[in-house]
């Protein structure tokens, strides 16, 4: 998660590497949750995305991964900030 808030905080997120990051942290960490909703076109801004992502990284510091926090938490980076 930590790798993602680099990535968008030096705008590099239409990457392969923020691609297979943001897939390895969506698909895989906590619990499951639904699939986020596909990338409206054009995609939205990403402003909040440095946001959005230190949020998530902060629920894993605490050690909240395994809570709906977290999924609420992760799924709003995935549809705010899916790949380009």
């Amino acid at each position: 998660m930590n790798g993602l808030v680099s990535l968008v905080d030096a705008k590099i997120d239409d990457t392969a590497l923020y691609r297979e990051t943001y897939a390895l942290v969506v698909d895989t960490c906590g619990p499951a949750s639904l699939k986020p909703a596909p990338k409206p076109n054009p995609p939205p801004p990403r402003a909040p995305c440095h946001n959005l992502a230190a949020a998530v990284v902060d629920l894993i510091e605490d050690g909240k991964m395994n809570t709906a926090a977290f999924v609420k938490a992760r799924t709003a980076f995935a549809q705010a900030c899916a790949p380009r």
